[in-house]
């Protein structure tokens, strides 16, 4: 095995330190979503539509142009096709472009699926708008102040739906809150406020 390493040069080096840390962080972050830790940090929105807010940068429709889960799994592609595109002798310059066209793609190919989702969610049977004054529970927490999105399982037409989420709130919800849905966008995307409302301290009598 270490002799397998002595042969990397600087290039292979590169790409092989790209690919293998995004690689287990995107494992990782896959595996805390399915017990929905950490889901909503991780989803921070860069849209080329808004600006930077906290964690990311959202636009108006508050669902992420480019997730970091979409990121890291660019890099991860970009990574492994570069190193072995290098590993078959392919030139640098070839491999450069190659690597980083493949990386773009997956990630954009992330942002088309998350966006169809939330687009089939607003023009199939269950009507988003029937979500609205329901009181729904938090499946992967949501950023505060709309900088990201999370997700929700809200009860609509006698079924239980999940939905992209977001509040203006200014602190997380977490996952397991109860919120309740304010409003619906056009792409079936809720905006949620806390059911509860934490108790403000009672003033000071004199």
């Amino acid at each position: 095995m270490l002799d397998w390493f002595n042969t990397f040069g600087a290039a292979e080096w590169i790409y092989f330190c790209i690919a293998l840390p995004s690689t287990i962080i995107l494992l990782l972050q896959t595996i805390l979503a399915l017990f929905g830790i950490g889901s909503g940090n991780a989803d921070a929105d860069f849209s080329p539509d808004g600006g930077f807010d906290g964690d990311g940068m959202t636009g108006g429709e508050g669902l992420a142009f480019f997730s970091v889960r979409g990121i890291l799994s660019g890099l991860c592609i970009a990574g492994w096709s570069g190193f072995l595109f290098l590993m078959s002798d392919m030139p640098v310059i070839m491999v450069a472009f190659l690597s980083l066209a493949l990386g773009l793609i997956v990630m954009l190919l992330i942002s088309l699926i998350n966006r169809s989702i939330a687009r089939m969610q607003a023009s199939g049977n269950i009507n988003p708008e029937n979500a609205v004054g329901k009181v729904a529970q938090v499946y992967m927490q949501i950023p505060p102040n709309a900088s990201g999105t999370g997700k929700v399982n809200v009860v609509v037409q006698d079924r239980l739906t999940e939905f992209f989420a977001v509040t203006r709130d200014g602190e997380m919800i977490k996952t397991g809150e109860s919120v309740r849905v304010t409003a619906v966008n056009e792409l079936g995307i809720l905006t949620v406020e806390r059911a509860v409302k934490p108790k403000s301290d009672a003033p000071s009598q004199k």
